[in-house]
């Protein structure tokens, strides 16, 4: 579970803090800072992306998922649109990607099987 309310000057270093205030101002305020981490929402569009390109049907998708047929489509058209979080599109590419680069240049160039 997420932290409660932090302190700044017991959480960053000195120097940070004086940027941070830079930005914030002299009254201060309430700053919320994101985790790094993959949220369950971001796999989630993954799984989707991941079983429309071995062509699942819209339906056989939501119910594996557990959602509904609108937001499998919604994921979809986010993704055509180039509006998913980065980190949804960073997963879904390393996954997506043929694993053995080796295979994938021998069948770029049919010519290096002949001087083998």
């Amino acid at each position: 579970m997420a932290r409660p309310y932090e302190n700044a000057e017991k959480l960053l270093p000195p120097d940070l803090l004086k940027e941070v205030q830079k930005y914030v101002g002299i009254r201060g305020c309430l700053l919320w800072v994101p985790g790094s981490g993959v949220t369950q929402r971001q796999r989630r569009c993954v799984e989707v992306l991941l079983l429309r390109d071995n062509n699942y049907h819209i339906a056989h998708i939501a119910m594996k998922m557990f959602m509904s047929e609108r937001t499998v489509r919604r994921i979809l058209e986010r993704y055509r649109k180039g509006k998913l979080h980065p980190n949804v599109i960073e997963i879904y590419n390393r996954r997506s990607a043929p694993s053995d680069t080796s295979a994938q240049e021998e069948q770029s160039n049919p010519e290096d099987h002949t001087r083998r």
